[in-house]
């Protein structure tokens, strides 16, 4: 593509979460304004299939044709590659240098990498120390023995699969101290493997896995040896490969509809796929009961079965279990939410929230459907315990990590605050609005039932295109090179960030929303508090994605909302100038979780903020709600469903001027997770 110029970077979260406190209310203000280094870290380059960043000698190919010294930095997914420059260069000549580049051989497309810089990073770089040399040489122990995998049904927690891995000890430790085993796991047959389990730090050699596994599917593991001397240690020879298929008992199946009042009815219900089965056979039984009538059942292995001797005029109500050889479902009871600070969350039930007890009548979220929340990463919280799976941290700037390091598989907040501004916790709290927990304390998620993957693009100093576009790669399962493979990938793919000035979506960026929308994973972004056109706010402008603006607690327009035919559809994302009638104590703002740490992760606490990044999670939520009803929908259906089933804007209001022309403001209405789950349901 010819480039034309724009800001191509992201700044830091907080800019959409436009005020915060701790349990505590302070006058909203508008953002500060923010002003970006006007320099380029390097150009995103995407070659040809088959083709090389490096010529036959080794050189990089696009020096050539940039005309300045590049170096390789980074392979960031879909034939994409990061690529440094050996000096600051200004943006102007950056895009003339990304320019050239497009027009060489070889090259399908090129942009470029900008970087915001806000503060010098909060946490020093870890200090190096050289490794003391051992008195004598470790040699890698030699193959475990024996290995062997079994599917092991896990009665106490019936629907989460389980595998038994046992082996034995290698016959020689080749002169080191058994420290440990290392359990790798492959998902295509052992062509390539990541690790599951880095160390057991243990010398048992049996050990049952629960995380990482798909019901039904067959997995494919080997255990290797960690041994050590000194300060040294070696990663011994693999074992065979062992293999298993893990089974629970099957989901609850969604019934089409819950009552019947004639002689003789079918029943139907949404169609199970193999996990939601257990991975095994299923037989489903449905009973119909009556006041002072003799329950009727019938028992099939479809999904529809016919209940003959109904009494004509009597209301029944009708129970449906599906049963395999773990056991039985059980039935579906209404999901009531029990924890003690939901009246805060207005935004849940109030007459312009989402309607999402309605859903939950349907559905609270299943454990296997996974939202990809990419942020500042994730604290540890009470209500978010148990509620995730594992993410990945893809910032690469370790100057501006925060954590002291690149990428790596650990995608905490180490926090982003500085002396003037304390650090927002962000990730934390758009992970509670998806999917805390409800567990009698604090709040509660949209979507409670399902998983949160937390991937880590944010630093101290906001973040960049490149990790961007890898992270949203990843979330879905594509491979990105020198990361291991993502062995749960989401559906849903939650994006609380972008930038407060104008700029268009980078074609890396956008190469990664295609390819990840084609994979029927559903994008939602916020589209930006600064008040003005939605359109030019990035990555809410990349086509495929959901761009949410944010209502307040009267259901009208927020005032920082970004407006316009970029924004799809609000959410509430609460308005602090605005809020008569709310709910005491949260003028109007969002609850949820978060951490009292000034600067450096502190104590998990609870938090208020507004922002259109509270309502894109939100929305998120109930996107995942739709795919635990019907877990084969598309991204394209996702969106006719949210669009047609929709809360219209109160008459009066300023979001209903213009609804359904080209100058609507606030998108096609606000979100109605229960009607939305219902259309979901009805779908097929």
């Amino acid at each position: 593509m010819k480039l034309s110029r724009g800001l191509l970077s992201f700044a830091t979260a907080a800019l959409l979460a436009a005020t915060s406190s701790i349990l505590a209310i302070a006058p909203a203000t508008a953002a500060a304004p923010y002003r970006p280094q006007d320099m380029a870290a390097g150009i995103l380059v995407q070659y040809q299939p088959g083709s090389s960043p490096f010529s036959e000698s080794g050189d990089l190919r696009a020096n050539a044709a940039a005309g300045v010294r590049l170096s390789y930095d980074s392979a960031i997914g879909l034939g994409w590659y990061a690529l440094d420059f050996d000096r600051p260069i200004d943006a102007n000549s950056a895009f003339e240098i990304a320019n050239r580049v497009d027009a060489s051989d070889g090259v399908l497309a090129a942009d470029v990498n900008l970087i915001l810089r806000t503060t010098p990073a909060s946490t020093p770089l870890k200090p190096s120390t050289a490794p003391v040399k051992p008195t004598s040489t470790l040699k890698p122990a030699t193959a475990v023995l024996t290995a062997r995998a079994a599917n092991s049904f896990d009665k106490a927690n019936p629907l989460i699969p389980r595998i038994k891995l046992s082996w034995k000890a290698p016959s020689n430790l080749g002169g080191g101290k058994l420290v440990g085993y290392r359990i790798e796991q492959s998902d295509d047959l052992g062509s390539s493997w990541a690790p599951l389990v880095k160390n057991t730090g243990s010398n048992a050699t049996v050990l049952y896995v629960n995380q990482n596994l798909v019901v039904g599917l067959k997995g494919y593991f080997r255990v290797r040896a960690i041994t050590s001397m000194g300060v040294s240690t070696k990663l011994g020879a693999p074992s065979g490969i062992a293999s298993a298929t893990p089974t629970t008992i099957p989901q609850i199946p969604v019934l089409n509809f819950t009552t019947a009042s004639a002689a003789k009815s079918t029943i139907t219900w949404k169609r199970q796929s193999l996990e939601q089965r257990g991975g095994l056979p299923v037989t489903y039984v449905v009973t119909a009961k009556a006041a002072g009538q003799q329950p009727l059942t019938c028992e099939t292995t479809g999904n529809s079965c016919e209940l003959v001797g109904l009494v004509s005029g009597l209301s029944y109500s009708l129970t449906l279990i599906a049963k395999n050889a773990n056991g039985s479902s059980g039935e579906r009871l209404p999901f009531t939410a029990n924890d003690p600070q939901i009246d805060k969350q207005w935004h849940l039930n109030s007459t312009n929230g989402i309607n999402v007890n309605a859903a939950w009548k349907r559905s609270n979220g299943e454990a296997n459907i996974v939202v990809a929340v990419i942020d500042s990463g994730i604290t540890n919280h009470p209500d978010l315990v148990g509620q995730t799976v594992p993410g990945y941290d893809f910032v690469s700037d370790a100057a501006t990590s925060g954590d002291g390091d690149g990428r790596d598989a650990d995608p905490s907040d180490p926090g982003d605050g500085d002396a003037r501004t304390p650090s927002s916790w962000h990730g934390t709290h758009v992970a509670g609005l998806i999917a805390a927990a409800s567990n009698t304390v604090g709040g509660v998620g949209v979507a409670p039932g399902v998983k949160v993957q937390m991937l880590r693009a944010l630093g101290t100093d906001g973040g960049e295109s490149k990790d961007l576009a890898a992270a949203i790669s990843w979330a879905a399962g594509i491979d990105i090179p020198g990361v291991p493979r993502n062995v749960t990938p989401a559906r849903v793919i939650n994006m609380s960030l972008g930038t407060d000035s104008p700029q268009r979506c980078d074609a890396a960026t956008q190469s990664a929303v295609e390819a990840v929308k084609a994979l029927g994973v559903t994008m939602v972004t916020a589209a930006g508090n600064t008040g003005s056109d939605a359109f030019w706010s990035y990555p809410g402008n990349c086509f495929g994605t959901i761009n949410v603006g944010a209502t307040g607690f009267h259901g009208d327009r927020a005032w920082y909302s970004n407006k316009g035919l970029g924004v799809d559809i609000s959410a509430p994302g609460g308005d602090s100038r605005n809020f008569t009638g709310a709910p005491e104590g949260t003028s109007g703002r969002i609850y949820s979780t978060s951490n009292d740490g000034k600067l450096t992760v502190g104590e998990a606490t609870y938090a208020y903020q507004e922002g259109t990044s509270m309502a894109a999670p939100i929305l998120a939520g109930v996107v995942a709600l739709m795919y635990s009803v019907e877990p084969t929908l598309n991204f394209d259906e996702v969106w006719k469903i949210l669009k047609s089933t929709v809360t219209p804007f109160a008459p009066g209001t300023v979001c209903a001027q213009g609804v359904g022309t080209d100058f609507q403001l606030c998108g096609a209405g606000i979100v109605n997770a229960g009607a939305a789950v219902e259309a979901a349901i009805a779908l097929r």
